[in-house]
C-alpha cells in the first residue's frame, strides 16, 4: 500500500496541515472550539490536561 505511492500526496497533506497548526511530535492531537479556534497538544497528556483544554474550548463563543 504504502509502496505503490497511491497515499503519498494525501500524507503529506496531512503532514503539513499538522505542522501548520503546531503539531511537532506524535501523539498530536487538537481541539477546535465552536468559532474555531485551536487547541493542540502533543504527547500523551493527562486527563486533568486534556479536559483543561476541552472546558476552554467550549466556553468559546
Amino acid at each position: 500500500c504504502l509502496a505503490s505511492g497511491k497515499y503519498d500526496r494525501h500524507i503529506q497533506e496531512d503532514y503539513q496541515s499538522a505542522v501548520a497548526s503546531g503539531g511537532r511530535g506524535t501523539p498530536w492531537s487538537i481541539i477546535i472550539s465552536k468559532n474555531g479556534k485551536t487547541y493542540p497538544f502533543s504527547g500523551a497528556q493527562p486527563y486533568a490536561a486534556v479536559k483543561q483544554l476541552v472546558d476552554l474550548a467550549l466556553q468559546e463563543k
